[in-house]
This record gives structure tokens, C-alpha cells and sequence, in this order.
């Protein structure tokens, strides 16, 4: 018995389930969405599964390929230097569940539907395009409707935050917040926001007096040695748009019941008049460690 398969389809449809999850992988994240990025990831998803037809490899062999193409396809949609080891982890793991639970659901839902002997396939055991999809639109939003779920089910926890800069370091209480999305547009990462008085020690003077002021002006005065370690952060509240100073630290290491954890993130030192007592730090939720 002859099997055919046509390539170009087969490679469309990886190609778009692997674009779909990988959008839902970034909007769970946060991470910042580029979109020639992730469409050239999800070209190599797409190719490898046509070529994944011709490899002479056993399922063991077959199964190692698939994970290393998966880390290969999230390193290239997220891609950024000096990233930390644990959060590349972290962007594999959920491309992997996403894609596992976007497969199961599209399963569950042809099989719901093949009960009611809808017109489903077109010759063959080869489900129709159009159904295709729709399960994929009603997958994709499911799943993105049980991250936003999960992620305000774990928002609001109190971390430990250690922040270190040239040789001296400071240690507060940071609030987890799915609100806080700011990114620094050089290098797209998260900006922790931190309160000014508790982070002022650990800043040389001329960065301590710019953080002080407020004023993006100031930055101007700032030795050139210190030009790398500063960024202008856009944000925009209900109060209006600011640019804040953001600083780019030696380290910055989360902790909290869940264990601790090496992240890669600047910080926005600034007045947090309003934040409960014993608070001094807003920490992103994609950093909810």
C-alpha cells in the first residue's frame, strides 16, 4: 500500500500551527513579538517536518531531533544576547506544552465534531482545509484564554529581589505584576521597577544624581564609562507617557518559595509612593519565578 503526502501542504500546516504557537509563547511570556523572527522559526518548523520524512532514524533518534529543532525554532524567535540559561528553558517548556495542548484540543474537537457526521473530510482520511483552520483559531484562542487564566491566577507574589552593581548590591521585597510590561526597546528585556530611595546606595554618583532628578536631560552628564549601563525606558500609565532611566546591572537574582533564580533584567529606579508597606519593587509577571 502506497502512502502519498504533499509536501507543500504538510509544510503549510506545520508552518502555521508552529507560527500560532509561537505567538501565544510570546504573548504568554511577554516576550517581545518580532515578526521576521518568528516567521523564519517557524519556516524551519515547517521544513523539517517534510524533512523529517526522508531521516533513516528510529523514534528514539526521530523524538531527540524533534526537541533539538523546538530549542533551534525558540532560539531564533526569541533571540537575544546574554540571555540566561533558565530562560531559554523556560521559552522551550512552554512552546512544547502549548504545542502539545493546541494538538490535543484540535483532536478532541474533530472527534466531537466527527459524532455529528459533518462533512469533515475531503477523500480519504485527510481532514478539509477549512476545518483545519477553524480548529486551529478555536485551539489558539483556548489556549490563549488558559494563559491569561493562569497568569493572573499567579500574579501578585512577593519575591526576594538582590540586585547587584559594581560590587555592591541591595536586597528588597518586589511585588509580582502582570501590569508591569516594560521592556527595554535595545535589548527586550524586562524592566523591574524599583523604588528610588532603596536602590539609590548601590549607584555610582553621577547615575544616582540623574535617577534623582528625573530628567532624561540629565543623562548627558554622565561619564561615557557609564553609557552602556543606562537606557531610556518608555512607559505610558493613566497619568500620561514618561520616559524613565533605566539601569543595566551586573546581576539580578529572584528568590521565593519556589527556589531562586539568575534572570536577565534592567531596573528602573523611581518614586512607588503607593506600593504596601514593606514593598519596594514591581517586579514583572514574566519574571513570577
Amino acid at each position: 500500500m502506497r502512502e502519498e503526502v504533499y509536501a507543500d501542504l504538510l509544510f503549510l500546516i506545520n508552518f502555521s500551527m508552529d507560527f500560532l504557537c509561537l505567538y501565544l509563547t510570546a504573548r504568554f511570556l511577554r516576550r517581545r513579538m518580532r515578526l521576521v523572527l518568528i516567521t523564519s522559526a517557524a519556516t524551519v518548523g515547517g521544513v523539517y517536518s517534510v524533512v523529517s520524512l526522508f531521516l533513516p532514524f528510529g523514534k528514539i533518534e526521530l523524538f531527540l531531533c524533534d526537541i533539538a529543532v523546538c530549542a533551534l525554532i525558540c532560539t531564533i524567535a526569541f533571540h537575544s544576547l546574554n540571555k540566561a540559561v533558565g530562560q531559554f528553558v523556560k521559552e522551550v517548556v512552554i512552546y512544547l506544552l502549548i504545542s502539545m495542548t493546541l494538538g490535543g484540543i484540535m483532536t478532541a474537537l474533530f472527534n466531537l465534531l466527527n459524532r455529528l457526521d459533518l462533512p469533515l473530510q475531503q477523500g480519504g482520511d485527510s481532514i478539509s482545509s477549512w476545518l483545519f483552520l477553524l480548529l486551529a483559531i478555536i485551539s489558539g484562542l483556548t489556549a490563549l484564554g488558559s494563559g491569561n487564566i493562569l497568569k493572573r491566577m499567579s500574579a501578585r507574589r512577593m519575591l526576594t529581589v538582590k540586585i547587584e552593581f559594581e560590587k555592591r548590591s541591595v536586597t528588597l521585597t518586589g511585588m509580582t505584576d502582570t501590569g508591569n510590561i516594560l521592556r527595554d526597546p535595545a535589548s527586550g528585556k524586562p524592566v523591574i521597577i524599583t523604588d528610588i530611595k532603596s536602590t539609590l546606595p548601590i549607584l555610582p554618583d553621577p547615575i544616582r544624581q540623574a535617577a534623582i532628578a528625573g530628567r532624561v536631560d540629565k543623562l548627558t552628564e554622565i561619564p561615557v564609562k557609564y553609557s552602556n549601563r543606562i537606557r531610556i525606558i518608555p512607559s505610558e500609565t493613566v497619568s500620561g507617557k514618561r520616559l524613565l532611566l533605566g539601569v543595566v546591572p551586573d546581576k539580578i537574582i529572584l528568590s521565593g518559595e519556589r527556589g531562586e533564580s539568575d534572570v536577565s533584567a534592567l531596573f528602573a529606579p523611581m518614586p512607588l509612593p503607593s506600593l504596601p508597606e514593606g514593598c519596594s519593587a514591581i517586579i514583572p509577571g514574566e519574571l513570577n519565578i
